[in-house]
């Protein structure tokens, strides 16, 4: 049944949601039902109002969904509050992230504010991302539109958790038939690179299946995953006489960069890493499978975790990445060679920082309490040659980095628009 913000909606509210055009928004925060009615109501009657609301109606997806039906219907934002903690006393109260918004016609003129908890500033116009700029929306692409190679989701083996083989498993296996090595790959996710956490998982070429069944473990573990995929859903079932591979392969056998599909907000650089050919990125991580070295350094950078903290959406306190939005449609500029190399001299500067605590995990790291002074100092390097690239200096703060990114992604589109209507 359709769901809107969790909540299962009549079938009134889907004829109504039908008639208004918004029949999409099934993913928009329950708080979008009465933005959504206060729109009408300034529709017909010439009035503002504001709500104190979840932040993440102004991220992500909810972005467009929400805000072009509310833009479109003559509205604006006159004033926004940063994003700020909030929380009550009642028992096991989850805090959640809130901003307030306040909304009025667009022939109502007047100043227009945005709030922060030092200070506010007069603006000629706030975007639905709560930043001063056109009111531009970012909406899912299937390609990158930024010259940057292609992002995918990692394999997902859909098995019942019987391709998957712990550490302990793995070295009681080959204690007692060393050949069923070559049948095996490191298996990893978002979690086990920041943990540094290792797992294994069965990875069997078509033509090498005879030989693998010779071995119990393995054969048992494969007739396990058989018979969890008859049971399964409808793509499980269709490879379930394939139940020694993967239910989706995305692996290549190459060099690979890992994303993490979460990351906590608290993170000044999402940390990404490098991975080989024995490495299989599972579906809870994102992959660029043979990718130049510079591309690590810019999915590194500040400039990129401020546009992935505003266009990808919330999970809890973190984030989740979304490839459609964020990387999809991250402004980059455009690169020389030189400039390229230079940014892989970062790269291999951060990797060589990170490699001095060998004995830390990346979740260690990163964390803005225990980060180590020389990968800070890396990344500071990086976001400084990036940044003068972008402006000529580095950013005064975050809010300017937004704004800029905003810009050159009304830029990029505007180009795109233009080359599709050329075609």
């Amino acid at each position: 049944p359709p769901y809107l913000g969790g909540k299962k909606l009549s079938k009134e509210q889907i004829i109504d949601m039908e008639i208004a055009g918004l029949s999409k928004m099934k993913q928009v925060d329950y708080i979008g039902c009465w933005f959504v009615k206060a729109t009408r109501f300034c529709m017909s009657i010439n009035s503002r109002f504001a709500f104190v609301s979840t932040s993440s109606i102004c991220q992500g997806e909810q972005v467009h969904l929400l805000w072009s039906y509310i833009f479109h219907n003559g509205l604006e934002i006159f004033f926004a509050y940063d994003p700020f903690p909030w929380a009550n006393n009642a028992k096991n109260n989850a805090g959640v992230v809130c901003t307030i918004v306040g909304l009025k016609k667009k022939s109502d003129r007047g100043l227009k504010k945005i709030f922060t908890e030092a200070h506010n500033r007069n603006v000629k116009n706030i975007s639905p991302y709560l930043v001063e700029g056109e009111s531009v929306f970012v909406v899912p692409v299937s390609k990158p539109i930024n010259n940057l190679p292609e992002m995918c989701m990692g394999s997902n083996p859909v098995d019942g958790k019987n391709l998957v083989v712990s550490a302990f498993e793995y070295q009681e296996l080959l204690r007692e038939n060393p050949r069923a090595q070559q049948y095996i790959k490191r298996y990893m996710g978002g979690n086990d690179f920041m943990s540094n956490m290792e797992r294994y998982c069965l990875w069997i070429k078509d033509d090498l299946i005879n030989q693998a069944m010779e071995i119990h473990f393995i054969a048992d573990r494969i007739d396990k995953c058989r018979q969890y995929r008859l049971g399964a859903g409808r793509d499980a079932q269709k490879v379930a006489d394939k139940p020694h591979r993967f239910c989706y392969r995305k692996h290549q056998d190459s060099d690979a960069i890992i994303f993490p599909k979460t990351s906590a907000a608290t993170r000044t650089y999402v940390p990404v890493g490098f991975t080989d050919e024995n490495i299989i990125i599972n579906v809870d991580a994102f992959a660029i499978y043979n990718p130049e070295p510079y591309v690590l350094a810019l999915l590194s950078s500040k400039m990129h975790n401020v546009w992935l903290a505003t266009t990808s959406g919330r999970l809890g306190s973190g984030y989740r990445y979304s490839v459609k939005l964020s990387y999809n449609n991250f402004p980059t500029p455009n690169l020389s060679e030189m400039q390229k190399q230079a940014f892989e001299a970062h790269t291999w500067e951060i990797i060589t920082a990170r490699e001095m605590h060998i004995r830390k995990t990346i979740a260690w790291l990163y964390d803005p309490k225990t980060m180590p002074e020389n990968l800070l100092a890396a990344h500071k390097s990086l976001d400084d040659t990036l940044e003068k690239i972008y402006i000529g200096r580095p950013f005064k703060n975050d809010t300017e980095r937004l704004e800029h990114l905003f810009k050159l992604y009304a830029e990029m589109t505007a180009d795109k628009d233009k080359e599709a209507v050329n075609a």
